[in-house]
């Protein structure tokens, strides 16, 4: 699954303004409280009193760190965290007590308990769930959220659990998953306004993965919006798989191949973008790689091209240099301002 990072880059005058907290800011004695200040009292934080996993090593300072921005009733959190039981208090009169959390988890397992039921919350899975819960982490983690109101997903507590896990390893999956990480990798760089258009296209992809025996007109506009791109991200994290073609996507994202084709029409076609894509992955391998015999052939033959000669010969094409100038460092020599 592709991981994506959440700096806490500085944000513009024109882009939504990020919530940020960090308990490091924070003494000893005050972390806990004001982590509790921080989820308006919803959750009582604490180390994890049993050990539910083998060679678990212990913190001995818990630790949350969040970047989160709000568009209208809709919040978008990246947040990382030491193992430490975070426990939901009584509902009532909670800013979330009629929403749903949804959970991308990038690091880090966890066991999450909403009454009688439980899941093991890792990367690898989309975890939808009401926040009544107790999780116990394992390790560190970091996580993708999005908290929802009940409504705008069509969320019935009455029907539906409250606790619901769905694999990105499945159609579904991977456009969701892809549209998540989409998302939060522009919320730094977008405007209240650009927001505003975003944020309803993840509503809708969670709409679809909870009702996707029904999707509603409005989750399939979202997940159609989304699967091009999605699409795009796959290739990109399969590169090195051989078998990577069109009809691969069309089993991963069960689509038709007049689907895959429009997704890939306005970058010149499904084949040229993995063939783009292998290429500059394999230049940003040589520029950062030392020297050394064989690397050409090496990442050739990693990005799937059936020999040296054919690499070279679309690298030149495609960078306007042979890969043995820059494995060599002569590009980078030639750079470098003389002494």
């Amino acid at each position: 699954m592709t991981t994506t990072t959440c700096e806490q880059t500085e944000a513009s005058p024109d882009t939504l303004p990020p919530f940020r907290f960090d308990s490091r800011n924070f003494t000893v004695a005050h972390r806990v409280e004001a982590m509790n200040e921080l989820l308006n009292g919803f959750y009582e934080y604490g180390h994890p009193t049993v050990s539910r996993q083998p060679n678990t090593s212990a913190q001995t300072e818990l630790h949350l760190a969040v970047q989160s921005w709000t568009v209208d009733n809709l919040v978008a959190t990246c947040f990382s965290n030491s193992p430490l039981v975070a426990k939901a208090r009584k509902p009532a009169g909670s800013m979330f007590s009629d929403f749903l959390f949804v959970r991308l988890p990038l690091k880090g397992r966890a066991l999450a308990q909403c009454g009688e039921s439980g899941a093991i919350l890792e990367p690898g899975k989309i975890h939808v769930m009401r926040p009544q819960n107790t999780v116990h982490p394992f390790d560190e983690g970091k996580v993708l959220g999005l908290f929802l109101p009940f409504d705008s997903v069509s969320y019935d507590p009455k029907r539906q659990p409250r606790l619901m896990s769905y694999d990105c390893d499945t159609a579904a999956g991977r456009i969701v998953t892809g549209g998540l990480m989409s998302l939060f990798e522009a919320l730094p760089k977008q405007t209240p306004a650009q927001a505003r258009e975003a944020m309803p296209i993840a509503r809708g992809l969670i709409q679809g993965l909870l009702n996707h025996a029904k999707p509603s007109e409005f989750a399939m506009t979202a997940i159609n919006a989304t699967r091009a791109a999605s699409m795009h991200r796959y290739v990109r994290v399969n590169l090195q798989d051989p078998d990577l073609d069109a009809r691969k996507l069309q089993v991963a994202f069960n689509a038709s191949r007049a689907t895959v084709y429009r997704a890939f029409e306005p970058v010149g076609g499904v084949a040229k973008f993995i063939q783009d894509e292998r290429l500059m992955a394999a230049r940003r391998e040589l520029d950062c790689a030392t020297r050394q015999r064989g690397l050409v052939r090496r990442i050739s033959e990693r990005y799937c091209f059936s020999d040296q000669g054919s690499f070279s010969k679309a690298f030149r094409r495609f960078h306007g240099m042979p890969p043995s100038d820059v494995a060599n460092g002569v590009i980078r020599d030639s750079n470098r301002p003389e002494t």
